[in-house]
């Protein structure tokens, strides 16, 4: 079989896009398919960076396209054209329109063509929606209904698809729950703890519009320099400063070091966070805290499945959708709170992170399983198409 793979990026500078792709590579060569008898496309965004950490007796070929390029398209087609299965992310929370209309086209090319050539779109588990737009709901439910399975990686996102497109899909969790990391956890000193803190870059400039384009009620700048001015006045802190997205261009408005650095200069009894290679060197580092915070939504993803007492700044309901569906509500939503009442829950919730943390635990371990059995319910799909079967989901 030949397998084409979209929305994931090994190469990205968003750590939780380069997540993705490393954990459901992961699983589709150790869990899913007979990796000596497939071939894996996996179609990247024009990076000048290699694909690393992909062992040599895998076949892939990595293709570089730019969604813009006539001849790029065109080449992508060809490519395509040689999958017998192939399967989108939307980097987990890009099929919607709030990141603007010309995004949403872009990442709907891929799953138009897959359709158009019948090659057995699988669109994994991810965030969906919200969508505004007409044109932009038309070709959403075009894509939902044309697919070969749709699945959710949380409850709301499913409703949504359903009450949208007529189709439900099933749920069940981000993969990045099972990207393999090294446990750095040591026990603090009594009386003691470790902070993890990851500030959004993107958030820090009001969006990539750079005029609050996410509606936050929050004023985030305020929130963090107000958070970072309590955890670094209490002796019981030791305070890190986590990026989770590390741009090459240091002025790019999603750039979480620029922030970060800006803030440290501030409040110097604060550590910052090594420049990571890997999403896998981040989680590790993550796993060495306490208790973590953050807006990017996969270092809380990394924090939860490492075991650390999390606490999710949400922009979007993709928070709430996902860590709701494991049972866990202690995000603080920044679309619904005033900075003050965002304030003083954050610090109630890292007082009481060891209540935080039996909680991680049960949402972990539901994590798993629904893992296990996204593992099996692809298994059996990739199967269904090896063998011809018609496909059942519909």
């Amino acid at each position: 079989m030949t397998i084409g793979i979209f929305g994931v990026d090994f190469t990205a500078t968003n750590l939780g896009c380069s997540a993705l792709a490393y954990s459901f590579f992961d699983l589709l060569t150790n869990r899913i398919c007979d990796k000596e008898n497939t071939e894996f496309i996996i179609f990247t965004v024009i990076s000048d960076k290699d694909i690393k950490g992909i062992p040599e007796n895998i076949k892939y070929k990595n293709v570089k396209y730019s969604p813009r390029s006539l001849k790029s398209n065109s080449y992508v087609t060809k490519e395509i054209k040689k999958c017998d299965v192939v399967v989108d992310f939307t980097s987990g929370d890009s099929f919607a329109d709030i990141y603007g209309l010309k995004r949403f086209v872009a990442v709907s090319i891929s799953k138009v063509k897959a359709i158009i050539y019948r090659k057995n779109l699988i669109l994994g588990p991810q965030t969906y929606g919200p969508i505004k737009s007409s044109p932009a709901t038309a070709l959403f439910k075009y894509i939902i209904r044309h697919s070969y399975r749709v699945y959710s990686r949380d409850n709301e996102s499913a409703e949504y698809v359903n009450r949208i497109s007529g189709r439900r899909p099933q749920t069940f969790i981000d993969v990045a729950f099972a990207l393999d990391y090294k446990d750095m956890y040591s026990e603090s000193p009594e009386g003691k703890r470790r902070i993890g803190v990851n500030v959004s870059g993107l958030l820090w400039s009001g969006g990539y519009t750079g005029d609050n384009q996410f509606g936050l009620t929050v004023d985030y700048k305020e929130y963090i320099d107000k958070l970072m001015a309590h955890l670094t006045g209490d002796d019981r802190n030791e305070v890190y400063l986590i990026p989770h997205v590390l741009t090459d261009n240091y002025d790019d408005a999603d750039n979480d070091v620029k922030a970060i650095e800006e803030i440290a200069e501030k409040y110097g009894k604060c550590i910052v966070a090594p420049r990571f290679e890997s999403p896998m060197e981040a989680k590790s580092f993550i796993s060495s805290m306490d208790v973590f915070t953050g807006a990017r939504m996969h270092s809380t993803i990394a924090a939860m499945s490492a075991g650390v007492a999390v606490i999710p700044f949400s922009y979007s309901r993709k928070f709430e959708g996902l860590f709701e569906t494991l049972g866990y509500k202690y995000c603080v939503g920044g679309c619904s709170l005033s900075t003050e009442e965002a304030l003083n829950k954050t610090i109630e919730y890292i007082e009481n992170y060891k209540t935080l943390k039996e909680n991680v635990q049960s949402g972990r371990k539901l994590a798993n399983e629904r893992i296990d059995r996204f593992v099996e319910e692809i298994s059996s799909a990739i199967a269904d198409v090896k063998t011809g079967k018609k496909d059942r989901s519909k």
